[in-house]
């Protein structure tokens, strides 16, 4: 893959201990919504991390986004990074892309930091001004810890449905609670079989997810996952 180098334009938190980061888009790299680059912090090829791009392929700037944990070398030295810093990335990969049927409706089942993957696609769809029927799926602990809460709320698509739903404790949220199972999915999603299924979240939650899609007999076809170890 051919590697570029941008400039660091802007970091800023989107949810607790979440930061995203916006680099200068250079002119020649082309992606699809849904991949991956690889961010790099040195020349050892080994001091690097996979990160989805959250930005729509439209875009001019490359935005990919992390929980900054304290127990990772790389994410501290992320968050240390200084706005015009240089930053060398691997782009882009992944086969978790948009269906090729343009007017397939996609159902995302997304845990945590995966609404980055989803995020990229939903900027593209609503650039597009795609007319599908899309349900997005969105499991936390706590509103405090959702990425891009207030953004997705707001996405101005004809047929869209964003339903967040959180696993722990919390006075402060009057919303949907609880883990996602067929029996929500079923509750909201108008004819299962013919939708596309997006599974993107922590290797746990995505497990679980491809557990109830099973029992839900969701042909194999029509489910592309993708699961964030070390996030």
């Amino acid at each position: 893959m051919t590697k570029y180098s941008s400039k660091l334009l802007n970091k800023h938190e989107v949810a607790k201990e979440t930061l995203a980061f916006d680099l200068a888009r250079p002119d020649e790299l082309v992606f699809a919504a849904g991949q991956y680059m690889q961010v790099f912090l040195s020349d050892d090829p080994y001091d690097s991390h996979t990160f989805s791009i959250a930005s729509a392929p439209h875009e001019n700037v490359v935005t990919f986004a992390t929980r900054i944990r304290p127990g990772s070398d790389f994410k501290q030295r992320l968050l240390k990074l200084a706005i015009g810093e240089e930053i060398t990335f691997e782009a882009a990969g992944g086969s978790v892309t948009l269906p090729k049927d343009k007017k397939q409706p996609m159902t995302f089942l997304i845990g945590g930091i995966g609404i980055t993957l989803a995020r990229s696609m939903l900027r593209h769809m609503t650039h597009t001004k795609d007319a599908r029927h899309l349900w997005l799926f969105f499991s936390n602990r706590r509103r405090e810890d959702t990425p891009f809460f207030d953004e997705m709320s707001r996405l101005a698509l004809p047929h869209f449905s964003f339903i967040p739903t959180m696993t722990g404790e919390n006075h402060l949220w009057a919303g949907g609670r609880g883990y996602i199972d067929e029996k929500m999915i079923r509750r909201y999603v108008d004819g299962v079989s013919n939708s596309a299924f997006y599974v993107v979240g922590p290797p746990q939650f995505t497990e679980g997810m491809l557990k109830v899609l099973d029992t839900m007999s969701i042909p194999s076809r029509n489910i592309k996952s993708e699961d964030y170890g070390g996030y």
